[in-house]
């Protein structure tokens, strides 16, 4: 499964958490639904994951900044 934007993999995530959640749906279908919401849950934590680092980057950087010009 490629990867997706965030966004859309969420709104696909919740979408597979409301399918599973209706009794109606057949079990092979369920298990199918099942592991391409484990595959959308995965790859949104792995980007979850990127943008805290990113920010964690941002907001070292700037404090080296805002500590460089105060003269700390």
């Amino acid at each position: 499964m490629e990867s997706k934007k965030f966004e859309v993999a969420m709104k696909e995530l919740n979408a597979i958490v409301k399918s599973l959640e209706n009794d109606d749906i057949a079990l092979e279908e369920a298990i199918e639904n099942f592991k391409v919401g484990m595959t959308l849950a995965k790859q949104c934590h792995v980007k979850l994951s990127e943008i805290e680092k990113s920010v964690h980057k941002i907001i070292n950087n700037e404090g080296q900044i805002v500590d460089h010009i105060l003269g700390e």
